[in-house]
């Protein structure tokens, strides 16, 4: 009987979990790029600023906010905790949309618009990309084994890609994206509102190991090799699919092919990853490392078939792999440093996933353009990634020889 009631406790206590740390994860759709797209335009008639002083705004904010993560929160869990940590988020991220009202009721010169832009996307991508995701994924590995970071994984991925599909739906829909400045107070009175539900409870910093920045290396060297490996091929799983959603139009035109049959591939994916969510825990708690093995040969699968979209197979490919990856990716992102790391240096793995595949995430575009200026042509450039993708694959298979 008592082993019957300890069993429903940690089932209640789970669920508990789920709901609120769900809850603590909403306000990362604020900072996701197609949230921000939407208000783009706005942003652009109140400031004066044209299209590319906003996008490299927006460039500058996530690379530096892929910078600032890992020193941020270590020198804030290093004095405070976690529940401080969540509030101080939320309340930056508030002050962020706050900046955005200010900058489009009160313009002022171009440059200086610019510079408090970058800075405002700076701490919305740290905030919405970096610092939660961050959290929540170190409070769950702390709690739970790996198994269970996998299955939430599934849960804290599917929930943001459906609140920010239902999101942009409404607004839309509504005719909401002339009104900027309310949907802006909204957000910020959200975020106010969901400090009320951080559990009190939350343990300092210093209980979970982070006790120094100084701890924090880009260099990973206190880290296993299989985390290594790991954190490599999810970083270039990152690079390569923004930098390929980034210049979709671009492959698309070079082989012919018209540009709204090619923007139709983004709802599928978004639907298939849903499906693919809970498969790809099932699957990461049943293989662990060699998981790292299919998001390997995933790469090199989407990369040959982004070559081949002229052809109806080939764009069914792009889909299949693109959902596939990303699954894999998200789900990865959670488990792995719980599988392979001990438990002091759980933080510390989660904050490099976060700096080196938002890094990864930031550089691909501007990089993938450069090298397509030497190539001459994307399909080239896309050559060429197939073949470093296979090349990346082969010490991947050799670091099974570390398990």
């Amino acid at each position: 009987m008592d082993e019957e009631q300890s069993h429903l406790r940690e089932k209640v206590s789970l669920l508990k979990f789920s709901c609120i740390s769900t809850l603590l994860l909403f306000p990362t759709i604020l900072g996701r790029t197609p949230f921000v797209a939407c208000f783009k335009p706005y942003l652009q008639e109140k400031t004066h600023l044209n299209d590319t002083q906003v996008s490299l705004a927006y460039t500058i904010g996530t690379l530096l906010a892929s910078l600032l993560v890992p020193y941020i929160i270590c020198n804030w869990w290093n004095r405070s905790s976690l529940r401080k940590v969540f509030q101080r988020i939320y309340y930056l991220f508030a002050g962020c949309f706050l900046c955005l009202i200010a900058i489009t009721t009160y313009p002022c010169s171009v440059a200086l618009t610019f510079l408090i832009l970058c800075g405002i996307f700076t701490g919305i991508r740290l905030c919405g990309q970096g610092g939660l995701p961050l959290c929540i994924r170190t409070l769950t590995a702390t709690l739970y084994d790996s198994k269970l970071c996998a299955w939430m994984a599934s849960l804290h991925t599917t929930f943001p890609i459906l609140l920010i599909g239902v999101v942009t739906y409404l607004l839309a829909h509504t005719d909401a994206l002339h009104q900027w400045h309310q949907i802006w107070w909204g957000a910020i009175i959200c975020l106010l509102l969901i400090t009320l539900c951080i559990p009190r409870k939350l343990s300092s910093g210093l209980s979970y190991g982070v006790k120094s920045v100084g701890r924090y290396a880009w260099g990973l060297k206190d880290f296993p090799n299989q985390f290594k490996w790991g954190l490599a091929i999810i970083a270039l799983h990152n690079f390569q699919a923004t930098a390929i959603s980034f210049h979709l139009s671009d492959f698309a035109i070079e082989q012919s092919i018209p540009l709204s049959d090619v923007y139709k591939l983004f709802l599928p994916i978004v639907i298939l990853e849903l499906i693919f969510n809970p498969i790809c825990s099932w699957v990461v708690h049943k293989i662990k490392f060699n998981a790292v093995q299919v998001l390997s040969v995933t790469l090199i699968a989407s990369s040959i078939s982004i070559l081949y979209c002229s052809f109806p197979w080939g764009r069914c490919a792009v889909v299949v792999f693109c959902a596939l990856g990303w699954s894999l990716s998200h789900v990865l992102s959670y488990s792995l440093p719980p599988l392979l790391l001990p438990k002091e240096q759980i933080p510390l793995g989660f904050a490099s996933f976060v700096g080196w595949t938002s890094l990864c995430s930031a550089i691909s575009p501007y990089l993938y353009s450069a090298l397509t200026s030497l190539s001459e042509s994307y399909m080239d450039t896309g050559k060429c990634m197939v073949i470093f993708n296979i090349l990346f694959w082969v010490p991947v298979i050799a670091s099974r020889k570390d398990e």
